[in-house]
């Protein structure tokens, strides 16, 4: 791929906790990551889990389903964010807390938004050069007129939508109220 920028954001709190985010042209990829340290952890309390229900004589199903359920989650995540169009991601960094949000599209407006990160990282400059890089690149994308960015929201069409309904019915209304009755 051509024209790509790589970063990986790191926790300060939980270092264990990566996230690598790739822009390429227009797009953006986003990666949780499993660093060896993650996985080790999560091999040592599998087998501590595995090792208490031995001991235990009635098994406990949600004990079991614990343990597969946060990595589920992180394959589901990363399979429904897929690429993100750089104009929907908002990236701000403050010192050491980067935030970056973007927006779920259904059928090309934007429906929900979501956090991708939120936090304190261990590497304030290159998240400083990553939100610069976005920003322009967010830039370069810039077209068309402003105000017509409103019409990129289901809320905005569902809100046509129901305002039309409203004054249709208002004159249905207005106009049977004023017809004589004969």
């Amino acid at each position: 791929m051509e024209n790509t920028y790589t970063y990986t954001a790191r926790s300060i709190e939980e270092p264990e906790k990566v996230v690598t985010f790739t822009l390429h042209d227009d797009r953006m990829s986003v990666d949780i990551g499993t660093p060896v340290e993650q996985i080790t952890r999560t091999l040592v309390d599998l087998k501590e889990d595995v090792e208490e229900e031995e001991k235990e004589e009635e098994r406990e199903p949600e004990k079991h389903a614990k343990v597969w359920l946060k990595p589920l989650a992180v394959s589901l995540v990363e399979h429904g964010t897929g690429a993100l169009h750089i104009t929907d991601v908002d990236a701000h960094v403050d010192e050491d807390y980067l935030s970056l949000r973007s927006w779920i599209r259904l059928n090309g407006l934007r429906l929900l938004p979501i956090t991708l990160m939120a936090g304190r990282i261990d590497n304030p400059a290159a998240a400083a050069a990553f939100v610069a890089e976005v920003n322009m690149r967010k830039k370069e994308l810039a077209s068309g007129l402003p105000f017509l960015n409103v019409l990129n929201y289901w809320v905005t069409w569902l809100g046509a939508a129901i305002s039309m309904m409203a004054l249709f019915l208002f004159w249905q209304r207005h106009t049977s109220a004023s017809e004589p009755v004969t």
